[in-house]
């Protein structure tokens, strides 16, 4: 029980935090921080907006690493808010464009730190609207160490089994056996089906682990090769983890009722050499 939960916030947002504190200059998160204390604490002239900051519950802290995760997981490169904002919004509103708007007046007042906002027209802005300019541009290593902390992995327990429709999986976690932030409802959903794939033992197959991964399409620019490199590289210190240890895989439905499978790097609803790695841990022998 200890050692799931000890992944599980290994892999959490505070994870990711502490994956960055060597890589990220505590004097610009300590900015960040002062900046966002400055902007939540202050009395707005519209009760809606007060009324929408009162909501944030989580510390100032947790955003500003968020904040700067995504920043660097833009590369260096232009990129427009929208995706910023939205990739921030969850963890400041239950509801999506409360959060986007939130997002967006974070990353006005932290503005400067290390990355620039870029009006639509400017002359060195080639996405049409307002972007944000990053000021650093991460190494292979750095961006990997933040897609390695987006994703919590396989778990080594069974997962929790699903009684109702909030509750199940994770032991550290409440979550909600449907996917996506504003999906969640109190129908009846099928979680016996659930409880039942959940409740199968994997384990990765040695003979695939000594083969290459390669990519299933071509990588015809520059970005596509780094993103597949990034992606690889982090994946095998996951495979390195996981290589002689049996796991289960934590199972959700999306809202048409169609069921996935948690994990990214390890996962047979993937690529050919992903599906390829996974066994059952249970064989038997065959026989006609």
């Amino acid at each position: 029980m200890n050692e799931q939960k000890l992944l599980e916030i290994t892999f959490s947002r505070r994870g990711l935090m502490a994956s960055l504190k060597d890589d990220v200059n505590i004097e610009t998160i300590t900015d960040i921080v002062f900046s966002i204390e400055t902007y939540l604490n202050q009395e707005y002239s519209y009760d809606s907006k007060n009324a929408r900051i009162k909501e944030i519950r989580v510390e100032s802290i947790d955003i500003a690493y968020q904040l700067a995760a995504s920043v660097i997981k833009c590369n260096g490169e232009i990129t427009p808010i929208q995706s910023i904002c939205t990739s921030m919004a969850p963890l400041l509103h239950s509801k999506l464009i409360e959060g986007v708007r939130t997002a967006a007046e974070i990353l006005a007042v932290c503005e400067g730190k290390f990355y620039d906002l870029l009006a639509h027209d400017y002359e060195s802005n080639p996405t049409g609207t307002l972007a944000l300019e990053p000021k650093l541009k991460p190494s292979l290593s750095v961006l990997s160490k933040i897609d390695e902390f987006m994703y919590i992995p396989p778990m080594v327990l069974p997962p929790k089994p699903w009684k109702f429709n909030q509750g199940g999986g994770h032991y550290t976690q409440q979550e909600s056996c449907i996917l996506g932030q504003h999906n969640h409802h109190k129908e009846k959903q099928g979680l016996d089906c659930l409880n039942i794939l959940q409740s199968i033992k994997w384990e990765l197959d040695p003979e695939i682990l000594q083969l290459r991964e390669k990519p299933n399409k071509t990588l015809d620019t520059p970005e596509k090769s780094m993103q597949f490199d990034l992606m690889k590289t982090t994946s095998s210190r996951v495979y390195k983890e996981y290589a002689n240890i049996p796991f289960y895989f934590m199972w959700k439905f999306d809202k048409r009722g169609r069921m996935y499978s948690s994990g990214y790097h390890i996962n047979f609803q993937s690529t050919d050499y992903k599906k390829a790695l996974l066994s059952f841990r249970k064989k038997e022998v065959i026989t006609l």
